[in-house]
């Protein structure tokens, strides 16, 4: 008797991926989580899956400040007019703005006085009538 066989060839491949990520990344080929930056590989069969990592971790930079009526944060660009905690994002660094807003005021005196007027505010000795600021 004589026998047969039947041979069937699959051609091996390679599929590669790039990848970048804060603090871990789940590979969804083998559902594996990395936490370190590097070269992984995962052979399925002919298939060889291979992931170039970049792993960042993450950071939050705080910062306090305070101002009369406005504040425009320099690290995205909003103005705000109310105190309060805000963040903003940008990659792996989140960053947090303790904001601390005084609404300006405007104190108005009324003085009469004999040639001459020294105002206490500011030390300022004034000769003439008028709206001096």
């Amino acid at each position: 008797m004589t026998g047969s066989a039947i041979v069937i060839e699959t051609p091996a491949s390679t599929v590669e991926t790039t990848a970048s990520a804060c603090d871990t990344y789940t590979w969804a080929a083998n559902g594996v989580t990395y936490t370190v930056s590097g070269d992984y590989t995962y052979v399925v069969g002919c298939v060889t899956n291979i992931l170039h990592l970049t792993i960042t971790p993450s950071s939050t930079i705080e910062t306090t400040a305070s101002a009369c009526d406005t504040y425009t944060w320099a690290v995205n660009g909003t103005t705000y007019t109310a105190s309060g905690n805000y963040t903003s994002v940008s990659g792996c660094v989140t960053n947090v703005l303790h904001l601390t807003i005084t609404p300006s005021s405007t104190v108005e005196t009324t003085a009469a006085a004999c040639d001459t007027y020294t105002w206490a505010v500011n030390g300022t000795t004034y000769t003439a009538s008028g709206a001096l600021q």
